[in-house]
């Protein structure tokens, strides 16, 4: 997969699929955002905010208006959010995996199935995204090494009296903290990615009340700018539809919407914007703000040829 995008990047005129062509587009604005910040590069996550001015024309032409949280490689995206710090810390890890591994007895079945779980991470993470749930079964497999490490420097030690490795009942309280947060996170997301699907369902059948409170509860599940997004969004369309509840739900959106303020997310602002832009025709005020918000956004995306 890694071949056939960066086959793409070399050739850009051979016929591909949509998911190559877009993966190449979003490495070569990891780089260009890397470049830009080699060192320790512009913050945790900051490409989901600002990997937009990256990109180009024809990448806005190709895809639209949409952009990516990630640039679909895990160490692409250390890179540009973290810098050279961190894709060496990345690298860094992915070393102690196969030194560890490698070094397990061949009788060791448990060691051997962590470390596979850790290779099964660090080769998907080449060509894709890194959701909290991934990282959680890399820390879990990562744990699982520790442990099958001590256990086999232990079998192999020859000296006597206390041994100076980590007790064996604190290495397998870290293994399990590990699995049980992991599990615990990965729950949480689940729960809100449900809670989220069951308020569009719930949309459709016109229980919009029952549908803000399970966006509302999502979104406090999962506090990230794509839920605040979608909750603006909603929001913005209820106001619209119901003229009895639309003052009230103008300022709870503006409420959701004050992350934007100091948060610099393209999409929400012109998730705002198009509902400013779709209330024209009874608030006197709101053309002017969905232009102020359609420039805000445009100077984080020049080239989104919707909001233009």
């Amino acid at each position: 997969a890694v071949g056939t995008v960066v086959v793409h990047l070399a050739f850009p005129d051979l016929p591909t699929g949509y998911t190559i062509h877009a993966r190449s587009q979003y490495w070569s604005n990891s780089v260009r955002m890397a470049a830009d910040h080699p060192v320790l590069g512009r913050g945790p996550n900051t490409f989901a905010l600002e990997g937009a001015r990256y990109r180009t024309l024809e990448e806005a032409v190709d895809l639209g208006r949409l952009t990516a949280d990630e640039p679909h490689s895990v160490l692409l995206a250390f890179s540009a959010n973290a810098g050279l710090v961190g894709a060496l810390g990345f690298l860094a890890l992915a070393a102690w995996v196969l030194t560890m591994g490698f070094s397990l007895d061949r009788s060791d079945v448990l060691g051997g199935a962590f470390f596979g779980a850790a290779i099964a991470y660090l080769v998907q993470s080449l060509v894709s995204i890194d959701q909290l749930s991934l990282r959680g079964a890399l820390w879990v497999a990562v744990a699982g090494l520790a442990v099958s490490a001590r256990r086999r420097d232990e079998s192999h030690s020859v000296a006597s009296g206390k041994s100076k490795l980590l007790p064996r009942g604190a290495a397998y309280l870290v293994a399990v903290g590990t699995i049980a947060l992991a599990v615990s996170t990965s729950l949480n997301f689940i729960r809100a990615d449900h809670l989220l699907e069951r308020g569009f369902a719930l949309m459709e059948r016109d229980s919009v009340d029952a549908a803000l409170v399970s966006f509302e509860q999502a979104s406090g599940l999962r506090d990230e700018p794509q839920y605040r997004r979608t909750r603006i969004e909603v929001l913005g369309w209820v106001a619209l539809e119901d003229p009895e509840s639309r003052l009230p739900l103008i300022a709870e959106m503006e409420t959701e919407g004050s992350y934007l303020d100091g948060l610099p997310d393209p999409r929400g602002i012109f998730a705002l914007a198009r509902n400013y832009h779709y209330w024209g025709s009874f608030s006197p005020h709101a053309d002017a703000r969905a232009i102020e918000l359609f420039r805000k956004g445009l100077a984080l995306d020049r080239y989104n040829l919707f909001a233009r």
